[in-house]
Formats: C-alpha cells, sequence, structure tokens
C-alpha cells in the first residue's frame, strides 16, 4: 500500500511523465496482485523497478500551482475529454485508488495529470 502512495505523490510533486509510469504501473500491480504469488520475493522486482524509476527521472519538485478546487467530477469530465491517453489512464487508476482506499494523494495526481 505504501508504494503505490509514495510513486502518486512523486508524480503529483513533480508531473514527471516517469513518475506518471511508476504511478500506473503500481496500480496495475495492485489489480494483478489476486493472481500474483504472495511472497515478499515476488514483488520485489516491482520495488526495484520503481526504485531505478524514481532515480532516473531525476525529477524536482515543481512550484507550480495546482487548483485545489477541481472535484473528482471535474478530473473524471477532463478525462473524458482529453485525447491523452496517459492523461486518461492516470485519472482511472487515481480514480479506483480512491474508491479502495480514500486519501487526498490521489485527487492530488489526477489534477496534475489534468494540468499538465
Amino acid at each position: 500500500a505504501a508504494l503505490p502512495k509514495a510513486a502518486v505523490a512523486r508524480y503529483a510533486a513533480t508531473g514527471n511523465f516517469t513518475g506518471l509510469h511508476m504511478s500506473t504501473a503500481s496500480r496495475a500491480a495492485q489489480v494483478l496482485a489476486p493472481w500474483l504469488p504472495t511472497q515478499a520475493a515476488a514483488w520485489r522486482p516491482l520495488l526495484h523497478a520503481v526504485a531505478a524509476a524514481s532515480i532516473s527521472a531525476r525529477a524536482m519538485p515543481l512550484q507550480r500551482d495546482v487548483s485545489t478546487a477541481l472535484t473528482w467530477a471535474d478530473v473524471r469530465r477532463a478525462a473524458c475529454a482529453s485525447d491523452d491517453d496517459h492523461v486518461i489512464k492516470l485519472i482511472h487508476a487515481m480514480s479506483m485508488q480512491h474508491a479502495r482506499a480514500p486519501d487526498p494523494v490521489w485527487l492530488d495526481a489526477a489534477r496534475a495529470a489534468i494540468q499538465g
């Protein structure tokens, strides 16, 4: 549970494209979890991949104004109107994360994606 939040928080703070992929990959791993081995060793490759991606991105937090006025309904509408498949996938993933375990970080990342 900590890995997806960490990846998403990094994306929300940086807007980095690699961070976006870390966020959606973490969500994909959660979706596939019922069919994967439960041992910690099975998850090690994902942890290594996220760590390597995080280091290689060299993304520094942005000093940007991301509107906190946007609601889930607003970002979902923006995703439906978008022609950017990355934005659509990220907002869908964050929406599903929020439904599973509500946390402001999911909406922060969704807002960052549409305000790019």
